[in-house]
């Protein structure tokens, strides 16, 4: 069964290293900083911490059969849903999970929250193949990243057209 749930906030140093585990894992295999795994935690950790302090800030735990295999980290103002980070371990991949947390989001963002953004690596095309097709255009670069935005209706639109089968899930 597949799950999603907030981070509690209050235990985040308790979680934040397993997330970075993940976020390790996926970008070494695409773009490794070449500073290893304790400064890229340090940095990683000096940023992610502190910004969870605001409030429309989160981060959204993946759990399938009680494991965590993900997490997708965001925040919401009044004119864009800003995704952040969203990995999945490798072994979760292609299951639909992808799907069932963008679906999953409509519940959570602002219906009137007018656009969507987010970044990818110059160098993970799949990361950039499916913000595409969510229907996001590269509007600009920045460091090493290619800056994406759309229509958050759009995308929501484009999901609910999908054909991709969304398994069973749990908000808890």
């Amino acid at each position: 069964m597949l799950t999603f749930s907030f981070i509690e906030k209050s235990n985040a140093a308790e979680i934040l290293p397993g997330l970075f585990n993940i976020l390790y894992d996926n970008m070494n295999s695409i773009a490794p900083t070449g500073e290893g795994y304790e400064r890229d935690f340090e940095e990683w950790y000096g940023n992610v911490a502190p910004a969870l302090e605001r409030p429309q800030r989160n981060i959204i735990l993946i759990r399938e059969d009680g494991a965590l295999v993900g997490f997708f980290q965001y925040y919401v103002n009044e004119t864009t849903f800003m995704m952040e980070e969203i990995q999945l371990v490798k072994a979760a991949r292609g299951r639909g999970i992808f799907e069932a947390l963008y679906r999953h989001l409509k519940s959570i963002v602002p219906p009137e929250t007018p656009f969507v953004e987010a970044y990818a690596h110059e160098l993970n095309l799949h990361s950039q193949g499916i913000l595409r097709h969510l229907g996001l255009e590269e509007i600009g670069r920045a460091n090493r990243c290619l800056h994406f935005r759309g229509s958050m209706s759009a995308m929501f639109e484009t999901l609910e057209n999908s054909p991709v089968p969304v398994p069973e899930f749990t908000v808890i």
